[in-house]
């Protein structure tokens, strides 16, 4: 009976464990969904990489569309909770340095 209830276990374990990683990737954010990495991703932008492009600038202008975004991101929610326009340029820290 031990080994039944280990088996039961462990399957639902896995079948959560599998459930949260589709939710966590492709997730709709409707009710209580997660908004999923594939639904809310922006599509590379090709502008920021110019003539041949080798993988590490691929890479490193994936990088910088991620910063971009960040910074676009937490200028708009300071603007929202401050009422007024947030800085444009310089970096935007919270109290720990992040």
């Amino acid at each position: 009976m031990a080994e039944l209830a280990g088996f039961i276990n462990s399957s639902l374990m896995f079948a959560v464990h599998s459930q949260e990683e589709i939710e966590v990737l492709y997730g709709s954010g409707a009710g209580a969904d997660l908004h999923g990495i594939f639904t809310q991703a922006s599509a590379f932008n090709t502008s920021l990489v110019t003539g041949a492009w080798s993988k590490l600038e691929i890479i490193a202008a994936a990088i910088t569309q991620i910063a971009i975004a960040k910074n676009e991101d937490a200028r708009r929610l300071l603007q929202k909770r401050s009422g007024s326009p947030a800085p444009v340029s310089g970096s935007v820290r919270d109290a720990h340095g992040r």
